[in-house]
């Protein structure tokens, strides 16, 4: 594959940008300032249709020069269906239940067309010990996890640039790690370049992500998260715990979040300003925000791929890092 085509899409970014923020308005893909928005000003929410207009284009390149299996056609129809239901989320604010039915529901049928992409084996590396899934398990453990995944990056998308620079550092971290194919490579190093476009815009307050965006963004990040760990699990040492560090940190404040939400007898999705970032928020500067939540991220992972047999200690040491955080700056 040519990679004279990423400049290319350089500049096809920059119009697709200019395209989605001129017509967020007729889009109804705005967001407006409230109580619980630290926002003051009317923004387009256009991330997903960027994203996805972005990724079309990649497919298309691929498509026209190589034989492509039918994954990434699946891939291609079910990303626009998840982006679809961010997309009406935005617009008319879709009750969390039947929105919870609709993800479940679509990615079953993405599974059932797509056997690579169903978690059967579970290595676990503190233990030393595999874990095979039964057949009603397995889907139901890995539709879980997308649903996990894609609600807590939902939930880390309230401040500027942290929901984009998650997702650059676990695209890069793929890309670091993992064996890729040419056709792999190519798109997850042009997910990396919009993904780092999007984050100088995004910090700019240029746009937002909107919830198109942070459903379709972790919806890709969850497919190439168990490709590939489901293609190289039996040629290198990269066990489900490793995963489970570089995705703990949203994961965890979602579940502190569900739990204090039910707690306080409140819909555990309804929106407030209890994360981890609007506690950060209290007491630093915003810039430091965006800094301190990324390095509480990054240092466990780049730790993990440099020394072995650290994982169980470094998921411990950042869920005591995470308490002591929260337990500080939260009164």
């Amino acid at each position: 594959m040519s990679y004279n085509f990423i400049l290319l899409n350089v500049i096809l970014f920059f119009i697709y940008f200019f395209i989605s923020c001129k017509f967020s308005k007729k889009l109804r893909l705005i967001d407006y300032p409230s109580e619980d928005k630290t926002h003051l000003t009317p923004t387009p929410a256009v991330g997903g249709l960027i994203f996805y207009l972005f990724y079309l284009t990649v497919y298309f390149e691929i498509l026209f020069n190589l034989n492509l299996d039918s994954f990434y056609h699946y891939l291609t129809i079910f990303s626009f269906l998840i982006f679809l239901i961010g997309y009406f989320d935005d617009v008319v604010d879709n009750n969390p239940y039947l929105k919870s039915s609709f993800f479940i529901f679509i990615i079953l049928l993405f599974l059932y067309l797509n056997n690579e992409i169903i978690l059967k084996t579970i290595d676990i590396s503190f233990l030393d010990s595999s874990y095979e899934l039964n057949n009603f398990f397995k889907y139901f453990f890995t539709v879980l996890c997308f649903w996990l995944l894609m609600n807590s990056f939902n939930l880390a998308d309230g401040f500027n640039g942290i929901a984009i620079s998650y997702a650059l550092i676990l695209f890069i971290s793929i890309i670091l790690i993992f064996n890729l194919s040419n056709i792999e490579n190519f798109i997850i190093l042009n997910f990396i370049l919009i993904l780092s476009f999007l984050l100088i815009f995004n910090i700019k307050n240029s746009f937002f992500l909107g919830n198109n965006g942070s459903y379709l963004i972790s919806f890709f990040l969850g497919v190439f998260l168990i490709k590939f760990y489901n293609q190289n699990l039996a040629t290198m040492d990269f066990s489900a715990d490793r995963i489970f560090l570089m995705l703990m940190i949203p994961g965890i404040d979602m579940l502190r979040l569900f739990i204090f939400r039910i707690i306080s007898k409140n819909n555990p999705f309804k929106r407030d300003k209890n994360h981890l970032h609007h506690y950060l928020k209290k007491k630093i500067s915003e810039k430091w925000v965006f800094i301190i939540y990324n390095l509480i991220i990054i240092i466990p992972i780049i730790i993990d791929n440099l020394i072995k047999d650290l994982t169980i200690f470094l998921i411990i040491f950042q869920i005591i890092v995470y308490i002591s955080i929260i337990a500080k700056l939260k009164n």
